[in-house]
C-alpha cells in the first residue's frame, strides 16, 4: 500500500504526471488564502481594538496623557514606585475598592491619579477623569438643564472615578452631589480622590452633615490601623476611602 501511494503520482519514467503539478498549484494557493484570512482576521481585531482604546482615553478626558511608564520618579524619589504600580495592576477596582491621594500641591498626586487610570483603560476598564472645579460645573449645568438623574448615574456606575483637586476651591451648592455619588459607588465602583486638604479639613468643606460624618466615618475607620500619627499633610499620602483601600506614602524630594 506504501509503495503504490509512493509512485502514483509518478509515470514510468519516474517523472511526475500531470496530476502531480495540478495538486502541487493547488495546495499553496489555499494555504495563502487561509493565511491571509488570518492576518486580515487579526488585523481588524486590533483596529478594534486600537479605537476602542482610543475612544475611551478621549472620553476619560485627562489632563495629562503621561503614563506611569513615563513618569520622571527623580523628583520625588521617596515615592513608594511598587505601590503605585500595584494600583495600576487594577486589582484595587476588581475588589471595588477607593483611595485618597492627599498632600500639597506639586506632589505629583494628579498624575499619579492619572497614571492609573491610563492604566485601567489599557486593562479594559471605563474611566472618568474630572478636575473638581469642571465636576461640580457639570453637576450644576445638569441640574440646571433638568439632567441631574442622568449625570448622578454616569458618575456612579462608570468603574473608576477620578476626581482631582478636590477642596483647592470651596465647593458650590453642588457637593451634596459628589457625596451622594461617592456613597452610592462605595463597594460598587471604584473612586480616586486627589486633594491638598486632610480628612479633618473635610467637614468645613462640604458641611457637617449626615452624608460627610458617614463618608468620613467609613475613611477614618478603614485607615485607624494604619495611620502613622508622625505623618503630616505636606507628606503626600493615599489614604483609605473604602474597605480595603490602598496606601501611599511619599515625601517632595
Amino acid at each position: 500500500m506504501n509503495s503504490t501511494a509512493r509512485y502514483a503520482n509518478f509515470d514510468s519514467a519516474g517523472l511526475p504526471t500531470r496530476s502531480t503539478y495540478e495538486y502541487s498549484k493547488r495546495a499553496p494557493t489555499v494555504s495563502a488564502q487561509s493565511t491571509s484570512s488570518v492576518c486580515s482576521s487579526t488585523t481588524n481585531s486590533i483596529v478594534a481594538a486600537n479605537r476602542l482604546l482610543e475612544r475611551r482615553l478621549k472620553s476619560a478626558a485627562f489632563r495629562d496623557h503621561t503614563t506611569l511608564d513615563s513618569f520622571d520618579w527623580k523628583f520625588n524619589p521617596t515615592i513608594d514606585r511598587a505601590l503605585v504600580f500595584e494600583l495600576a495592576t487594577t486589582r484595587f477596582i476588581e475588589k471595588r475598592e477607593d483611595c485618597l491621594i492627599l498632600g500639597n500641591p506639586g506632589t505629583g498626586k494628579s498624575r499619579i491619579a492619572q497614571g492609573v487610570g491610563i492604566a485601567a483603560i489599557h486593562a479594559g476598564f471605563r474611566v472618568l477623569y474630572r478636575e473638581a472645579h469642571v465636576f461640580f460645573q457639570e453637576l450644576l449645568l445638569a441640574a440646571a438643564t433638568g439632567d441631574r438623574p442622568e449625570a448622578i448615574a454616569t458618575y456612579s456606575e462608570v468603574p473608576l472615578l477620578i476626581l482631582d483637586d478636590l477642596g483647592m476651591q470651596k465647593p458650590p451648592a453642588a457637593a451634596e452631589d459628589l457625596l451622594e455619588i461617592v456613597m452610592r459607588r462605595y463597594e460598587r465602583a471604584s473612586t480616586i480622590i486627589t486633594s491638598n486638604r486632610p480628612l479633618e479639613d473635610w467637614p468645613k468643606l462640604f458641611g457637617d452633615t449626615p452624608a460627610v460624618a458617614a463618608f468620613l466615618e467609613s475613611a477614618h475607620a478603614s485607615q485607624s490601623s494604619h495611620r502613622d500619627p508622625r505623618q503630616e499633610l505636606p507628606t503626600p499620602r493615599i489614604e483609605p476611602c473604602g474597605p480595603q483601600a490602598q496606601r501611599f506614602r511619599g515625601s517632595r524630594g
